[in-house]
């Protein structure tokens, strides 16, 4: 269909994992440095996004998660409207698939979905070096999202280099039902005495050898000494005595994953956890969103 009759989108915002992170320092600001690689996987939440003459309208099939302006994927489709200097207005419906407070990136997936669709729906009147500054205005992991794929990340999250994307495998993803506060997390680093290894290189070059089993030896957060959950150690051990070839926890947590080279392990990994905690089994992407259906 041409991007002018495209009235209405559907869009897959994809969650991310963290296959490293290095807190490598902190700034004037408050604000920590990092080195991490985050690559796109194939779980996301579904977006329905059509044209209005009215005003912007969100809602989204979790209670629990803001509705209206308190929702990121509001701002940014307020952004569009303001940067594009277009009139009208959109009614959004986000159906939420990805956990809340993981560190699977669920709120920025979301906007930087938003952003990019609402931007292919009104034919590019953004180039995408002014949506990426929209989307870092937003938060830090809205730039990768809108790019997807596999990236080292660096500064806040805005500094972005594509490198080598995360070889075919099956990933499990499980998340306790204590969720993490990102500031909290934070603070909780800055009071370890021994500061975790950095991993990041050795991750990339992994990466560059297209070799999952080398990518799962080499995974590692520096956030996982500072989260003290148990339910977080259990998730770990499960994975890990499922078969996974490596397991780490994705941005601040909670969610935990592993790496897997057989699909029948995946699922069996899966079938280990309880009906009341999250888990799902899905595959890398190439990128952070797409429009399915128009």
């Amino acid at each position: 269909m041409s991007l002018t009759l495209m009235k209405r989108a559907e869009v897959k915002a994809f969650a991310k994992i963290n296959l490293s992170l290095d807190i490598v320092g902190k700034r004037e600001d408050g604000y920590h440095e990092l080195r991490t690689v985050m690559q796109s996987v194939s779980l996301c939440d579904m977006i329905s996004i059509e044209k209005t003459e009215g005003a912007i309208a969100l809602s989204v099939s979790d209670k629990a998660v803001p509705d209206g302006e308190g929702n990121l994927a509001y701002k940014a489709a307020s952004r569009f409207f303001e940067f594009a200097k277009i009139g009208g207005g959109a009614k959004i419906h986000i159906q939420k698939n990805i956990p809340s407070q993981a560190g699977l990136g669920g709120a920025s997936a979301d906007c930087a979905a938003v952003l990019g669709a609402l931007n292919e729906m009104y034919e590019r009147p953004l180039d995408k070096e002014l949506l990426a500054e929209i989307g870092a205005s937003l938060g830090a992991d809205v730039a990768f999202c809108l790019t997807g794929g596999a990236c080292l990340c660096e500064g806040v999250g805005e500094k972005l280099t594509t490198i080598e994307r995360l070889s075919d495998c099956f990933i499990v993803i499980a998340k306790p039902n204590e969720g993490v506060s990102t500031p909290a997390a934070y603070a909780q680093y800055d009071k370890l005495k021994a500061k975790p290894v950095f991993t990041t290189d050795t991750v990339i070059s992994a990466l560059s050898n297209k070799s999952v089993f080398e990518t799962a030896k080499a995974m590692s957060n520096s956030f996982f000494e500072a989260i003290i959950l148990p339910s977080v150690d259990d998730i770990k051990n499960i994975i890990k005595n499922s078969g996974a070839l490596g397991t780490n926890m994705s941005g601040s947590g909670s969610a935990v994953f592993g790496l897997f080279d057989d699909k029948a392990k995946a699922k069996a990994c899966r079938e280990n956890f309880s009906k009341d905690i999250f888990s799902a089994v899905c595959v890398p992407v190439d990128c952070g969103w797409e429009i399915i259906n128009s």
